[in-house]
């Protein structure tokens, strides 16, 4: 919400609960409770979110690897040990 539509969201509530004060405390527990269910979805969507980008990284490394030129690698036994 932009910042104006906010503070008139904020002014009702504060219109309405000055007019019907025993709603207070009904309110602020519903609140209360949608918030912290915000807040597990928001922990949730956060762990989603580092394992894609995990998973991304990962991805990107595979895709570097294959699309690298390969290396010639000789034999073992053709390989010299001389000094």
């Amino acid at each position: 919400m932009k910042n104006l539509e906010t503070e008139f969201v904020i002014e009702k509530e504060r219109r309405y609960l000055a007019q019907n004060p025993q709603q207070a405390s009904r309110l602020a527990l519903g609140y209360l409770s949608d918030f912290l269910k915000l807040a597990q979805e928001v922990k949730k969507l956060e762990q989603k979110l580092k394992s894609v980008v995990a998973d991304n990284q990962r991805l990107t490394s595979q895709l570097i690897e294959m699309s690298s030129p390969s290396r010639i690698t000789l034999p073992s036994f053709l390989e010299c040990h001389r000094h």
